[in-house]
């Protein structure tokens, strides 16, 4: 009997962990396309509005301040369905980024290569500078977005090239193979996670050997998922406790 109930307990733990492993995550993705024909804007700031419907859906309004008829109609269409969250805690909720830069004006990049997002300064279509350019996303709402990649364009020709992205508490430097002008580097080992108010960091590494300020790229886009307070992962292991208990008192 014992061993029949350690067996049974095992089961009930492993399912509570199984459960909240399912849907305690969110793949959302998103990207900054321009066309070629649409010239380089200028931006004070850009807002990622995020709303989670009933069933998980996540969709993105995009906004700047830029009141034009072409960056309005631009942004728009960054605008839709960017993935889904399976967490039902954080259904019906709504969340938002937004990228502020430090060093110059924020614009996008337009050109043949397909857009993506820039600090003026050193180089209008890049964020570069050794560091004297930043683009700061900040998140407000609940949970906490945990990065796992980032997408970049235009990168200069430059076997220095890089982005370095840094959180409160994580600071790496990626260099940009001088074999392609755009790629996507997979960061989600680093731990890069933000909360509501924290702020996450595009620029460049400065005092590399051979660096040129010219040795960077622009921000085509990133994904993230979306994890819940940690109070609803209590709750979630106050519930898997409270399963063992009621067992326990069935079988004993």
């Amino acid at each position: 009997m014992k061993r029949g109930k350690m067996v049974r307990m095992g089961g009930i733990t492993a399912a509570v962990v199984a459960i909240y492993a399912a849907t305690a995550r969110a793949e959302v993705a998103v990207t900054f396309p321009v066309d070629a024909g649409d010239g380089n804007r200028n931006h004070a700031n850009l807002t990622l509005d995020f709303s989670v419907d009933g069933s998980g859906n996540v969709t993105l309004d995009a906004m700047t301040p830029n009141g034009g008829a072409v960056p309005q109609s631009v942004v728009n269409g960054w605008d839709g369905a960017v993935g889904t969250i399976s967490d039902s805690s954080l259904f019906n909720t709504s969340f938002s980024l937004v990228a502020a830069p430090v060093g110059g004006t924020l614009l996008w990049t337009a050109d043949l290569n397909g857009g993506g997002l820039g600090v003026s300064g050193t180089a209008i279509t890049r964020i570069d500078g050794q560091g004297a350019e930043t683009l700061q996303w900040t998140f407000s709402g609940s949970g906490t977005v945990e990065f796992k990649t980032f997408s970049y364009n235009n990168r200069a020709a430059y076997g220095t090239s890089n982005l370095r992205v840094i959180d409160d508490d994580t600071a790496n430097t990626y260099m940009l193979p001088n074999t392609a002008i755009y790629g996507t580097n997979d960061i989600s080992s680093a731990g890069y996670s933000i909360t509501n108010g924290q702020t996450l960091s595009f620029t460049t590494a400065a005092g590399l050997s051979g660096g040129d300020d010219v040795a960077g790229a622009s921000l085509y886009g990133f994904s993230f998922d979306v994890i819940p307070e940690p109070a609803t992962v209590g709750l979630i292991a106050a519930f898997g406790g409270g399963i063992l208990f009621i067992r326990r008192r069935f079988m004993m």
